[in-house]
């Protein structure tokens, strides 16, 4: 770590000449510290504050030192804490889906189960949903909430009929109306065959829409969407903190959703000192909390 500043400390009494001592402060890990000073020519009878200025800088060597401490104890405490990013499930199992049209307007088709829309994501591989042959086919899932997506699965038909999925566009957004593209796939799909997708970038969304760039019929065994889960409760947060309970200030908000298992970090909004810590949801609400962490340099009474 370096610090530098530049102090103007003499003037000459007769040129008026400025010199300009820089002090360059070293503090390292490994090596010693030291004080290098460099300038032009200067007056001792004039200089002679240089000795208070030697012991301030002792002190402001002695203050680093504490800090450096500290800092190495904190990222002890805080190295196996990293954040979380939750419990990981398929959050779209079972939610409302919806398709471009339902073939036959029927449940089942000879010996398979076929067409009604949610079969496309019932948890049941043997079952799919179909549409009619249509321009443009397409079958989107409303997730119930935004969520970051991780990752996208599809299983295809699982009898027959597996390359019928070809140019398929896979599209996330917090509507409907505000769908971006996470990512294409080619094909042609084989049958039964289980399909893994990444969106092109870290994406975030309530809806989850694939199309087909074609007229083709639309058949899907299942629609998976992973990402992590989100709890309920820990949302519209107030953190505040204060000398007393009756003395309080906001700290940080946290709008939330939370999720399971997330490991939240928040920074005050200013520096703040306080003895109490208070966590607060604005509303009617549970409250629970695996651990509750305060980081901060104690001050000397």
């Amino acid at each position: 770590m370096l610090f530098s500043f530049d102090t103007k400390i003499c003037l000459s009494t007769l040129k008026m000449q400025q010199v300009v001592f820089i002090i360059v402060y070293c503090v390292c890990f490994l090596t010693a510290c030291q004080i290098t000073i460099s300038g032009g020519k200067f007056n001792s009878d004039v200089c002679k504050g240089y000795g208070e200025l030697e012991s301030k800088v002792d002190i402001l060597t002695a203050k680093v030192d504490r800090s450096l401490q500290m800092l190495k104890t904190i990222n002890e405490l805080v190295k196996d804490n990293k954040p979380n990013n939750g419990v990981i499930k398929n959050v779209a199992l079972k939610k409302r889906i919806q398709q471009s049209s339902w073939y036959a307007k029927t449940r089942s088709w000879g010996n398979y189960i076929c067409c009604a829309t949610e079969y496309a994501n019932d948890g049941n591989a043997t079952t799919f949903s179909h549409t009619n042959y249509e321009n443009s086919p397409y079958l989107w899932v409303d997730l119930g909430h935004v969520y970051d997506i991780k990752r996208i699965e599809i299983i295809n038909r699982s009898d027959h009929a597996g390359s019928r999925l070809h140019d398929v566009d896979i599209t996330v957004g917090p509507t409907l109306n505000e769908l971006s593209l996470c990512v294409h796939y080619k094909g042609p799909g084989k049958t039964k065959e289980h399909l893994v997708f990444h969106c092109n970038k870290q994406m975030r969304g309530r809806y989850v829409k694939v199309t087909i760039k074609g007229k083709e019929y639309l058949q899907l065994s299942e629609v998976m969407v992973f990402a992590p889960e989100i709890s309920e409760y820990l949302k519209n947060v107030d953190i505040i903190v204060g000398s007393t309970l009756k003395e309080m200030s906001l700290c940080a908000h946290y709008k939330g959703p939370a999720k399971l298992k997330e490991h939240l970090i928040f920074h005050c909004n200013r520096q703040m000192s306080g003895r109490y810590v208070k966590v607060t949801i604005k509303a009617k609400q549970y409250l629970h909390l695996s651990e509750v962490m305060v980081f901060a340099t104690e001050i000397s009474e």
